[in-house]
């Protein structure tokens, strides 16, 4: 965050709350360039006209009420790092505001310089992660599609060995790494480690290591948008061959498969994979 200064847009149409801004401002260590809208309408044609580190948005607007007016301005402006400004009894809207796309919150009332310039500056390096993020999974997006196109009908098995080999260079990175010391902080690590590495969002896993066994629910698998063929089955070879990996190490077997028993590209809830022996 460049320590010359950043440019706010403030979006209130209350005076008092807006002369209250204003006196946060001036306390900040850091020079704050506040600019003031009163109408949604009116940050709109400020937003087309200039550039601004963050915007600070009140919910309740002569032209916009509620979350309606993170969504409208989402929508007109989905790079936009906004901070929406609540009353006192109002937390439990700014919390949906966040839900809604907003970066976060500050309560009316309780705003000084420093906590100004902290929540401001917090909004921003979230914008800039999502935008890394989204970045990322769309470069992951093209390369798993070329690699589809590529290979054509050999990028299931292709596609499953090389997730395998991910699988159990993911547990010993793990190991090495995080040094769990339980199975339960291991799942921790491997949900946090598929999330930061935009691969899936890791739901339910069991293991059945006297039979040989385990079940993996996962969301937002990175493939899902990869593929443009058409198929009955699952599409997650990848993920299906990494949790197969994975499972090997964990249940300290050798002849283990994979199966996708349900997939979110079909319409349903979560990917489901099935890990078992070869033969049965």
């Amino acid at each position: 965050m460049p320590e010359e200064g950043l440019r706010i847009l403030l979006v209130e149409d209350n005076p008092g709350d807006a002369r209250l801004v204003g006196e946060a401002v001036k306390q900040a260590t850091v020079r704050l360039e506040l600019t003031h809208a009163r109408t949604l309408e009116q940050a709109f044609e400020h937003l087309r006209a200039d550039r601004y580190d963050a915007v600070l948005l009140d919910l309740g607007l002569p032209d916009s009420q509620g979350l309606e007016t993170v969504v409208r301005t989402r929508k007109e402006y989905p790079g936009a790092t906004i901070v929406v400004l609540t009353g006192l009894d109002d937390e439990v809207t700014a919390m949906k505001a966040v839900e809604s796309g907003a970066q976060d919150y500050l309560v009316k009332g309780q705003i000084d310089g420093k906590l100004l310039v902290r929540a401001i500056r917090y909004a921003v390096e979230r914008t800039r992660y999502e935008r890394a993020d989204s970045l990322r999974r769309r470069q992951n997006r093209l390369v798993w599609r070329s690699l589809h196109g590529v290979m054509g009908s050999g990028s299931s098995s292709v596609l499953y060995r090389a997730g395998t080999d991910a699988g159990l260079s993911v547990f010993d990175f793990i190991h090495e790494n995080w040094r769990p010391r339980n199975e339960d902080e291991f799942l921790a690590a491997l949900r946090e480690h598929l999330m930061s590495a935009s691969i899936c969002t890791l739901g339910e896993f069991t293991l059945k290591k006297e039979s040989f066994e385990a079940t993996a629910q996962v969301r937002d698998s990175f493939e899902l948008d990869a593929y443009d063929g058409k198929s009955e089955a699952g599409v997650c070879h990848f993920l299906r061959g990494l949790v197969c990996g994975l499972a090997t190490r964990l249940v300290n077997a050798q002849d283990l498969v994979c199966d996708e028993t349900s997939c979110q590209r079909k319409g349903d809830a979560v990917c489901t994979f099935r890990v078992h022996r070869m033969f049965q």
